[in-house]
């Protein structure tokens, strides 16, 4: 999802209508930069006023799968 500069954004939430969500997160590992296996999962819950903080490492990607709870 990147080049080979690491990257840092902010996605806000609002599009989603009213309610809970659950989002399955991939994304970079802490060693992601030097091994392309190197990745970390989170599972949690979000809304419409969630703002998700994305960190891509060099040559990193990111993606999420958001499903109504």
């Amino acid at each position: 999802m990147t080049d080979w500069d690491q990257r840092s954004l902010s996605l806000d939430l609002s599009f989603l209508d009213q309610g809970e969500y659950e989002v399955e997160i991939f994304q970079d590992g802490q060693n992601a930069s030097r091994s392309a296996n190197d990745y970390k999962k989170e599972i949690f819950l979000v809304s419409s006023d969630s703002v998700l903080e994305i960190k891509m490492a060099k040559g990193g990607g990111w993606i999420a799968h958001v499903k109504r709870k």
